[in-house]
C-alpha cells in the first residue's frame, strides 16, 4: 500500500473512502466513512455533585496505515477525546460489551 511514481501499489480495501493522506514517507493511509452512534454521555463529578447527561454523537471509523488495521472512536466534536486502537483490541472490546451488556440485561 505505497505510492510509487504517483500510483498505488495495493488495491484500496473495500471498506476504503478512496479520500488518502499521504504522509511523507509516501506511505498511504485507508480510511472509511465514520459511523455515528447518538450516545448519552455522564459528564461531571460524581463526589463534586450530580453529573450531567449529555447527549453526544460517537464516531467510529477504520484506518490501515503501513499495512496496521486500526480502530477509531470517539466523540464527534472533540477529536481530542478520541483513541485509536487496534483491531484486535476493538475485537475484544466488543466481547467486553457484550458481555457486560448481557450480565446486565440479566440482573
Amino acid at each position: 500500500m505505497t505510492l510509487t511514481n504517483g500510483r498505488i501499489d495495493a488495491p484500496c480495501p473495500v471498506w476504503c473512502t478512496g479520500d488518502h493522506d499521504a504522509s511523507k514517507n509516501r506511505r498511504l493511509t485507508h480510511r472509511s466513512n465514520p459511523a455515528a452512534v447518538a450516545a448519552v454521555e455522564r459528564r461531571g463529578r460524581l463526589e463534586d455533585g450530580p453529573s450531567i447527561p449529555v447527549t453526544v454523537d460517537l464516531i467510529v471509523g477504520l484506518e490501515q496505515s503501513h499495512s496496521e488495521l486500526w480502530v477509531w472512536l470517539g466523540p464527534e466534536d472533540d477529536a481530542s477525546r478520541g483513541m485509536a486502537i487496534s483491531f484486535e483490541s476493538a475485537q475484544r472490546l466488543s466481547r467486553a460489551l457484550a458481555q457486560t451488556l448481557e450480565s446486565a440485561q440479566q440482573s
